[in-house]
């Protein structure tokens, strides 16, 4: 369908190929000699010697106009010595019509070898051609015998076949029967083929003018970007190049025709596009011919921008979209609205007429729009702008916003209409809690939190059951650290979706920051059913458990994400901990712990003082007090480093036992200011 909305073929334009067998190893091309190479899209071919003359015609099937073709070959036989046999077979045993024969013409001349056919029921894409055989001869034939190798393996030899004539071999018949065709009259009368038909000017209107993007340009000899804006009157766009032979004839008329063109309102931008061309031709080359034929209306040139937005709303608007091309001119009303596109050279009168309308009864305009007169099955109305912000949310985000701030207001039109006449309001206010909730997300995307804010708010007050606006309102408001109305979103968003992980976790953060952690295991383990296989949810929840001094059911979680081979420090700094300090002897394994936070301080690249302050104190479990002194110090360091005042207090008291050959250990299993902690 794309191909097809350029104005291309369904599958390329496949014009027809002759090629001429010239005994050597390569065939030469004859298509435009033989007259077949016509730019039609062609599809299928049939060949039988239509006329009985001889030699063979051929019949064309096109997808394009016109469908079908007849080719009659008009070799002069005056001049033609070349001489033909056509045979047709009957069969009795096998198919009738004898589709699968392999038949041999045998020349007297042994040197002239074999001519060889096979009759196929169909050949190429859907075609089928006449069922007669034909055989070029050649000059001054004499026909030995002809060999017909039937379906299913019987063979049988005729003779007595002269050339230049049409027999019929019937199968178990010893002799061929000659045929002799109809007599009949038919006067065939050649078409002329008539060049084709270009057409280099093509006009469109908008049914229901729609805004523009901003759309960029700069003017000659000026750096500045600035900003297409029309100043409440119609303004032609017009895109030109000095290597346009008819964009300059263009402007031109522009020129001559200026104070009929004014005397209607319209202004014209002539915009040139040399500078993001490679024809060789630059800005400043046109720049010198408006100056030499005093064009009077403003100029400058195109952005690529510009050229870009431009082909985002051809496509947005025509299901016929061809390639840019020059010239082309754009026609937007006084509100800025595109009104018109015209492709080639505009016809002048035609585009003041248009300007002329813009001011006219809009259902007119509405019905001169359509391609062919007729009857709307539903009312017309504007083009639903939340569509055109849907084409510009991944490329121009400024655009997008526009458009959505007009949708907006666009749906509470139709909402204030819909309240008036007493119908259901319910689909417009999720329309507009749709368009704030995408409004809201790029204002963020643009770095405007505090409009996001208010924009989700807004949605979630239209669409109470939009857990998607919810969940982000929540984010913003968790970023901001204003943690009971991040809590209150994030928990609508559980109610409408339960269940969804995500969801979850957020709301558990939020929880846990808000100093509520037993609340924040809670919903972690809710997450947990949905993602058991989540290394960062078993260290989350390892963590809290860890903080609420339930160590025992910390370490499970630690050692299942450790299993989990996850690369984060975490659970190999938490669970070394545990088996290194805890005071129920059960629950202590120091080899372990230290093999553990060994790995802990790889993955931390040695740089995080909690895994080596974890790794000393698993010296420290095993009596390796040297190495826990060594490392203890290298935790202070960069805890030092790191202006981390509590934990270096932590680091410093421990390092004191370590001097003395003491070990340390939790007092009790209920976990203390002083036991890691990692990243929630």
């Amino acid at each position: 369908m794309r191909l097809m909305r350029q104005g291309r073929s369904w599958s390329g334009h496949e014009r027809n190929c002759a090629y001429l067998n010239t005994t050597q190893q390569r065939f030469a091309n004859i298509s435009a000699t033989t007259g077949l190479d016509f730019l039609d899209d062609g599809r299928a071919m049939a060949v039988v010697d239509w006329d009985h003359d001889g030699d063979l015609d051929i019949w064309l099937h096109n997808r394009t106009a016109p469908r079908v073709r007849y080719m009659r070959n008009e070799t002069s036989e005056a001049n033609n010595r070349n001489a033909f046999i056509s045979l047709r077979l009957h069969g009795t045993t096998s198919n009738r019509d004898g589709i699968g024969a392999r038949v041999e013409v045998v020349l007297e001349n042994a040197s002239a070898g074999k001519l060889i056919q096979t009759l196929y029921a169909g050949d190429s894409f859907v075609s089928q051609s006449s069922k007669w055989l034909h055989f070029g001869l050649g000059q001054n034939p004499k026909i030995d015998h002809v060999i017909v190798n039937w379906p299913g393996g019987t063979k049988q030899i005729f003779t007595q076949i002269m050339p230049n004539k049409r027999y019929v071999l019937t199968q178990n018949t010893p002799n061929a029967q000659e045929w002799s065709p109809p007599t009949r009259t038919v006067t065939l009368s050649p078409a002329p083929l008539a060049a084709e038909r270009t057409v280099d000017r093509n006009r469109g209107l908008v049914s229901s003018p729609v805004p523009m993007p901003l759309m960029p340009y700069q003017r000659f000899n000026d750096p500045t970007i600035r900003t297409i804006k029309t100043n409440s009157q119609p303004l032609l766009i017009n895109f030109w190049a000095m290597w346009c032979p008819s964009c300059l004839e263009e402007l031109n008329t522009f020129t001559e025709n200026e104070q009929e063109i004014r005397s209607t309102g319209l202004n014209i931008l002539a915009l040139n596009v040399d500078d993001l061309t490679d024809k060789g031709t630059h800005s400043a080359d046109a720049q010198s011919f408006l100056n030499r034929i005093s064009f009077p209306f403003t100029r400058g040139s195109a952005t690529a921008e510009l050229l870009d937005k431009i082909e985002i709303m051809h496509e947005l608007l025509f299901s016929w979209r061809p390639e840019f091309e020059l010239p082309a001119s754009y026609l937007l009303d006084g509100e800025g609205k595109l009104a018109a596109v015209y492709r080639g050279a505009v016809d002048l009168d035609q585009v003041l007429n248009d300007v002329r309308g813009l001011s006219g009864n809009r259902e007119a305009w509405r019905r001169a729009s359509l391609p062919i007169p007729g009857r709307s099955l539903s009312p017309q109305g504007d083009m639903d702008i939340k569509r055109i912000a849907h084409e510009f949310r991944d490329i121009y985000s400024h655009d997008n916003v526009r458009y959505l701030q007009m949708a907006l207001s666009q749906y509470a039109f139709h909402r204030q209409r819909a309240e008036q006449t007493g119908e259901d309001v319910k689909p417009w206010d999720a329309q507009i809690s749709s368009v704030n909730y995408n409004l809201a997300h790029k204002l963020a995307e643009l770095g405007n939190t505090e409009l996001a804010i208010d924009r989700y708010r807004r949605s979630v007050e239209l669409a109470p059951d939009f857990a998607e606006a919810h969940t982000n309102l929540a984010n913003h408001l968790a970023d901001l650290k204003k943690w009971d109305e991040a809590i209150s979103h994030y928990r609508q968003a559980d109610k409408v979706k339960p269940g969804e992980y995500r969801i979850q976790m957020q709301l558990a953060k939020a929880l846990y920051m808000s100093g509520k952690p037993k609340e924040a295991i809670f919903y972690y383990e809710q997450a947990l059913q949905e993602r058991p296989s989540s290394a960062t949810l078993q260290t989350r929840v390892g963590i809290l458990y860890d903080m609420t001094g339930q160590q025992q059911k910390a370490a499970h979680h630690y050692r299942l994400a450790v299993e989990l081979n996850t690369k984060s420090p975490e659970p190999y700094n938490g669970l070394a901990w545990i088996l290194a300090t805890s005071s129920d002897k059960a629950g202590r394994d120091p080899e372990q712990a230290v093999r553990l936070a060994q790995r802990a301080v790889e993955l931390s690249k040695h740089q995080d003082p909690s895994t080596l302050d974890t790794l000393a104190t698993a010296y420290a479990a095993v009596g390796q007090f040297e190495q826990a002194v060594q490392i203890s110090k290298q935790a202070m360091e960069l805890a030092t480093a790191g202006k981390n005042k509590h934990l270096l207090a932590q680091i410093r008291s421990r390092l004191g036992l370590f001097q003395q050959s003491k070990p340390y250990a939790m007092t009790t299993d209920i976990g203390s200011d002083d036991s890691p902690s990692g990243t929630n």
